[in-house]
């Protein structure tokens, strides 16, 4: 991990504005879930998964993905 953190001025500033968008979208992608198991918008219900997936996992990674843009978001 500090060899990552090391090399992050090292890469080229488009490269990091790409990641900066693309690991929202990652996270966001994933917390609308794919309409049939996983998501806000799943099909099957009534599990203990499904449940704990709809109220923790799914709201993390919409919140993960929130807070990522938010970071890149101005400051005035």
């Amino acid at each position: 991990m500090l060899f990552f953190a090391l090399h992050l001025d090292s890469l080229p500033q488009l490269v990091l504005c790409w990641f900066i968008f693309a690991l929202p979208l990652v996270f966001f992608v994933r917390a609308m879930g794919d309409f049939c198991l996983v998501g806000f918008f799943k099909k099957v219900t009534g599990t203990r998964f499904v449940r704990r997936d709809s109220t923790v996992f799914s709201t993390l990674c919409l919140a993960m993905a929130i807070g990522i843009l938010s970071l890149d978001a101005p400051i005035e």
